[in-house]
């Protein structure tokens, strides 16, 4: 999957390329699971009912190229467990508040490495050809409202925009048939709701591999 840069990086929650650099000289590392995973103790600690449209997501990003060969486990009470990590960076994580509020996060890096952690936060529809514009809605009024109770993802706190990574050919369908092509930003479509567009369809050539909700303007 094809990360574009134009998409914002969320305040506060990239870790210093330094933080990460130089593990696999000195070796196996443990680092807090709360740092490699910022505010996942927050969102986890919704209701599921209140979350169960967007979720964060995180991604290792390689200064140096140098991703592969990358290994992480997460540690707790002295039990491993592996963390996949994607091809494109992405890595999984831990799925429960004590998880991450109790365990560290084992990183082995690949010789001369230097490493960043970025979130994304992404809305949770059916990733197909074919999406209903009232799923897309939902989840902005979902992650909108997570961050006014507590939730401290982004500044300004509101998401405004859904992006389409990997996505080909989108277009807007309204209930009446007409059509128009969705805009883009550095060759990433994008999305963002208004009144006249509510019920329509939105149809790609190819479907998104994420929807990612942005702040962009």
């Amino acid at each position: 999957m094809s990360r574009s840069n134009h998409l914002p990086l969320i305040a506060g929650l990239s870790l210093s390329m330094g933080l990460l650099a130089g593990l696999a000289q000195a070796g196996e590392r443990l680092l807090p699971a709360a740092k490699i995973f910022p505010f996942l103790q927050d969102y986890l600690s919704l209701s599921p009912s209140a979350r169960d449209r967007f979720a964060p997501i995180y991604v290792f990003r390689s200064k140096t190229g140098k991703l592969a060969g990358t290994q992480a486990w997460l540690v707790v009470d002295g039990a491993r467990t592996p963390l996949s990590i994607a091809a494109d960076g992405q890595i999984g994580a831990p799925t429960s508040v004590a998880q991450v509020a109790r365990g560290q996060v084992a990183l082995s890096l690949p010789p001369e490495s230097k490493m960043g952690v970025r979130m994304e936060v992404t809305a949770i529809v059916p990733l197909r050809a074919e999406i209903a514009e009232p799923l897309l809605e939902a989840s902005l009024a979902q992650a909108n409202s997570a961050l006014h109770t507590g939730v401290p993802l982004i500044s300004p706190p509101r998401f405004r925009r859904l992006v389409f990574e990997g996505a080909q050919g989108g277009e807007v369908v309204s209930v009446d048939g007409q059509r128009r092509q969705l805009p883009t930003r550095d060759g990433v479509a994008y999305y963002e709701p208004s009144p006249e567009a509510h019920d329509a369809v939105l149809r790609f050539r190819q479907p998104p591999s994420h929807v990612i909700l942005s702040s962009d303007r």
